[in-house]
């Protein structure tokens, strides 16, 4: 019985040594080494061309300093760790055994295929694949020329998902998809599926264009963001909302807009006066620009249109229009023609000048001439 019981613990403690065999420290290479005691604590020195393996993980530094006793390996100078396929370089670094974990400090620099990461401290768990990066930090996907920028940014070199709370600031930058900057109070890049997530308080800036939503998805090789809770689109003073709105880009600029459920585009009718307002609704509305302006807006279902402008005379005029679907076709900021279908019905009224706009006065009653 004692037998069976020794065999059975020696297994048990061969079997452990086997699982712990990638966590030992085993040193390849160095020019000089020495053991030193501080105090009661004994410790291996490493100088020159030192290069350390646990496991799959490999440490190359200029100098190393081994504490057996706490288990761990602080490295400086020329630091690089190497694990799979990512690199790790950094001014000092230390690796501590219990938990396979390392933490790297001064001009850190993150690469694996086409992504680049810079901060100036970094924390990798070697058993997760998972990277911490903090302070000035900043994740690059150079293929996809997508940057994200925050005080934190959390990334799983598995699932190839980054994600950051702490004031994260994403820029799309390639020619398909033009200089998008969003900001937000949480964001994901993620890798796998070629897109981008932000949440709360979202704001976007594009060329002549802001925006702001609740939540805002962007796919970067189709170059299509999807604008859901609130969202509000301005375009050269044109303000655009419905409960959801969906861009596509051209280059830097709006290549087509379309807005779902209870869209309101409304803009001041400058024109005449820019206390009037030329307002274009329906259950859904659709925008087309060429290289960033705008030339046609069609309404379908519950479509209204009320446009002030000038007729060929010269004469100041207000269109009114309703249907099953309306199509504006624009010639810069001017309204150049108009197509209604479906119950529709269209009045034009002339109007003098000076134009009878009303205005709220201190009494809070609307006045007109």
């Amino acid at each position: 019985m004692s037998r069976v019981l020794a065999g059975l613990l020696l297994g048990l403690g061969l079997g452990g040594f086997i699982l712990a065999a990638e966590d030992v420290f085993h040193l390849e290479h160095a020019d000089r080494l020495r053991h030193v005691t501080y105090g009661d604590v004994p410790v291996r020195e490493l100088i020159g061309n030192v290069r350390v393996n646990y496991g799959e993980l490999t440490i190359d530094c200029e100098r190393a300093r081994h504490n057996v006793q706490q288990g761990k390996l602080v490295c400086r100078g020329s630091v690089q760790v190497t694990h799979h396929d990512r690199v790790l370089n950094s001014n000092e670094l230390t690796y501590f055994e219990m938990n396979n974990r390392v933490e790297a400090f001064g001009n850190v620099r993150i690469r694996e295929d086409s992504l680049r990461g810079e901060c100036v401290r970094g924390i990798y768990w070697r058993d997760t694949e998972q990277l911490q990066m903090e302070q000035q930090a900043q994740l690059e996907d150079l293929e996809r020329e997508v940057l994200l920028t925050a005080d934190l940014i959390d990334y799983d070199h598995r699932t190839g998902l980054a994600w950051s709370r702490s004031r994260p600031v994403l820029r799309a930058r390639h020619a398909s998809h033009g200089n998008v900057k969003v900001l937000a109070e949480y964001m994901e890049l993620q890798r796998p599926e070629h897109q981008e997530l932000a949440a709360g308080d979202v704001r976007i800036q594009l060329k002549e264009t802001t925006a702001t939503c609740d939540t805002f998805i962007y796919c970067d090789t189709s170059a299509v963001g999807r604008m859901i809770g609130n969202p509000l689109l301005v375009h050269q003073g044109r303000q655009i909302r419905g409960e959801l709105i969906n861009l596509e880009l051209a280059g830097e600029l709006l290549e087509a807009v379309s807005v779902f459920g209870q869209g309101v585009a409304e803009v001041p009718a400058d024109s005449l006066d820019s206390r009037l307002i030329n307002s274009f609704s329906g259950d859904t509305l659709f925008f087309d620009f060429t290289e960033g302006e705008l030339r046609s807006m069609t309404a379908v279902q519950e479509a209204n249109s009320v446009y002030f402008g000038r007729d060929d005379d010269g004469q100041p005029g207000l269109n009114l229009a309703a249907g099953d679907l309306i199509v504006l076709e624009m010639d810069s900021t001017s309204l150049r023609a108009i197509e209604v279908q479906g119950g529709s019905q269209g009045r034009y009224l002339p109007l003098r000048e000076p134009l009878p706009v009303f205005v709220e006065e201190n009494d809070g009653q609307p006045e007109s001439d």
